[in-house]
């Protein structure tokens, strides 16, 4: 019997492929339907692969295909980590022939998962995977709103001005999509963390940016201040090289919808909180943009909830 050190899971819609690696060795590897009773039977037959409970699982964070195999491997006492696949390209990237197939990718995950350490650990519970998913369907929505509401009026001004009668419904289904959004909106609400609440009670937060900053952020862990800031996407990509001195730029990753929100609490905050009252009062005098402004403010935000939320959850605005 040997001991596996690292299981890596290449995953799809349909199936995923798997490789046990020992000792730098493939000592198994196979492909398994992406379906619920036949992942429950591929994990029951782990340890006569002799893949112990301590051996970490390694695969790639793709929409919603990895979720299944993810809870069911943590639900059975595994230790899951799902990586950005921006990681897995740099190693694909970096190996000599650049290969990639699902089989080749499988074993690269196992690979990372021995040399990287502090790999991010799958905690989402299915609660908050449902929450998130009620998010990125907002997020949709609004999208989507936003864009046929220009169309329809742009539409419905070409009839006026041709004189025209417009008959397409535009109006129903636009009433229907606000419809639908105020709907998502109350669900993500009713499901939102308890701190939500107590969150919306500074002024110029709304439950509903409250409900979704959390919710959003929930079950995640951030040592430091920057780590959250970085996570939404507001920190500042440096360019330098040697007595250049490029400027700054926000890095904009993660999710876009989130910093639409933070746009949104900050533009709250600097009008009805005090405290950022006088801070974007200052950062004005100081001749910076609108913008900056509420970015800087954003950021200051995030800080302060960082200390009172992700250092001491437990007693989190209390």
């Amino acid at each position: 019997m040997y001991t596996t050190h690292c299981v890596g899971i290449d995953v799809s819609k349909a199936k995923f492929d798997y490789a046990f690696l020992s000792d730098q060795q493939v000592r198994y590897q196979g492909i398994c339907a992406n379906d619920p009773r036949d992942i429950t039977e591929w994990i029951q037959k782990l340890e006569t692969h002799g893949v112990r409970k301590d051996t970490p699982c390694v695969l790639e964070s793709t929409g919603i295909y990895h979720v299944p195999v993810s809870l069911l491997l943590r639900d059975a006492g595994y230790t899951v980590h799902c990586i950005n696949p921006i990681l897995t390209r740099k190693y694909q990237q970096s190996s000599i022939r650049g290969a990639k197939t699902d089989a080749i990718d499988a074993r690269r995950l196992a690979e990372i998962g021995i040399i990287e350490s502090g790999l991010p650990i799958f905690t989402a519970t299915r609660a908050q995977l449902y929450q998130r998913r009620l998010m990125s369907t907002l997020a949709t929505l609004e999208r989507e709103y936003q864009s046929l509401k220009r169309s329809f009026g742009a539409l419905q001004e070409s009839a006026d001005a041709l004189g025209v009668t417009e008959s397409i419904p535009g109006k129903a289904l636009v009433t229907e999509m606000g419809r639908t959004m105020r709907s998502l909106e109350s669900e993500i609400i009713a499901r939102a963390p308890t701190h939500a609440r107590i969150l919306a009670e500074t002024p110029g937060v709304s439950l509903r940016a409250a409900a979704i900053l959390l919710a959003t952020l929930e079950g995640k862990t951030f040592a430091h201040r920057d780590q959250l800031t970085a996570f939404v996407g507001l920190d500042i990509r440096v360019r330098q090289s040697g007595t250049y001195r490029g400027r700054g730029k926000l890095s904009k990753r993660g999710d876009g919808y989130l910093r639409k929100v933070l746009h949104q609490i900050a533009w709250g905050l600097k009008r009805y909180d005090p405290y950022y009252q006088a801070l974007y009062a200052r950062l004005r005098a100081e001749k910076r943009h609108y913008t900056e402004c509420l970015v800087i403010i954003a950021r200051k935000f995030l800080r302060r909830l960082h200390a009172t939320y992700f250092r001491c959850p437990q007693t989190a605005f209390a």
